[in-house]
Parts: structure tokens; C-alpha cells; sequence
């Protein structure tokens, strides 16, 4: 059996790999390495340092790679065709991924004569990444300048036959800086600037 070296990657694979039965995103996604127990601070997660990443000239794909100052924090983007005539748009990522999600969609866009941007939410990639629940965090959350009571939703059976009445929570239950909220306040006023 030949000695391989142990990385701090490989640990936290050799970690996640034992606790794959208690991991609902390692059970549901198949991940080694969870991004999502990390934003749940979830006990069994290998944990993610707050702060501002170092952002590479370009990503791995030979993209320029930008940073825009958003509420006092590093967001990193890209942006290909900014010189094109047609129409911009916008590429959102979904969860436990980055603007480098579109790697191959922002040249081929851009190569149709489109200004094509693409963007790290807060948290993901690039961008920074602040203790969810932090003071700083709250500060600029999305969820602050909100009601966010929760909502009374009726029931109905699959009969349809009428149900209870049950009360839906509007905001994080952890009251995370990654929410909805957040992340839709930082596209309006990326798209604004």
C-alpha cells in the first residue's frame, strides 16, 4: 500500500464521507465536501473562514474576474462583450455555486454580440464572506428593512378537502445574511451601477 499525503482537503472528505448519513445535503446532493452545511452551521461541517477571499486575475477559464465594493464588502464578477451594442443581461447562480458556474455561456453570449455579466452572491466564491449571523451581517441584510411576520397559509388536502391553518416563518430561522433578501437587494443594485 503506497503512503499518500494527507491534505486538509482530504481529511474533510475522509470527515464528511463518515457523517454522509447525518449530512441531509451530503445524503441529497452526494457531496464530499458540503458548502451547504456550512451555511446552516451545521456541526458536522468542515468550517469556512470568514473574510475576503484573494480573487485570481482570471478564473480557470481565462474570464477576467472584477471586484465591486457592495456595502462595505468584496464581490467578485465577470463581465465579457462590455464593448457590444446588443442588450446586457445578467447570469444569477443558484446555491452552492459561483458566476464561474457560466464559463461557458459568457463567451458564447457575449460572441452573439450580448454585454454579458455574471456575479458572486455574498458568501459564495469570490465574494466575501461574513459570519452569517454576525453584527455585520445584519447590518446589511436584506431582511432588516422588512415585515417579515409570518404568513397564515390554509392547508387543503389532496381531496380537497379544507385543512388547518398553519403559520409559514418569512425570514431565516437563523436570522443568516444569506437569504433571499440579501442576495435580491445585491443584483437590483448591481444592475443599477
Amino acid at each position: 500500500r503506497s503512503h499518500q499525503p494527507t491534505t486538509s482537503a482530504t481529511r474533510m472528505s475522509t470527515r464528511h464521507r463518515k457523517t454522509k448519513r447525518s449530512c441531509p445535503a451530503a445524503v441529497a446532493f452526494g457531496c464530499t465536501v458540503c458548502c451547504l452545511c456550512w451555511r446552516l452551521q451545521l456541526p458536522f461541517s468542515a468550517p469556512r473562514t470568514p473574510g475576503r477571499p484573494a480573487v485570481p486575475a482570471s478564473s480557470a477559464a481565462g474570464i477576467p474576474n472584477r471586484v465591486w465594493e457592495w456595502r462595505g464588502c468584496q464581490v467578485r464578477y465577470q463581465v465579457l462583450g462590455e464593448e457590444n451594442d446588443g442588450p446586457s443581461i445578467l447570469l444569477l447562480h443558484g446555491l452552492l455555486v459561483n458566476a464561474d458556474h457560466w464559463r461557458r455561456n459568457l463567451p458564447a453570449l457575449a460572441q452573439a454580440g450580448l454585454r454579458v455579466y455574471a456575479i458572486d452572491f455574498l458568501g459564495s466564491g469570490y465574494s466575501e464572506r461574513l459570519e452569517p449571523c454576525g453584527e455585520v451581517a445584519r447590518s446589511i441584510s436584506g431582511e432588516r428593512t422588512r415585515d417579515l411576520r409570518d404568513a397564515k397559509v390554509e392547508l387543503i388536502s389532496s381531496s380537497g378537502g379544507r385543512g388547518d391553518t398553519v403559520s409559514v416563518p418569512l425570514s431565516h430561522p437563523l436570522g443568516s445574511v444569506y437569504n433571499i433578501y440579501t442576495w435580491s437587494e445585491q443584483t437590483c443594485d448591481f444592475i443599477e451601477q
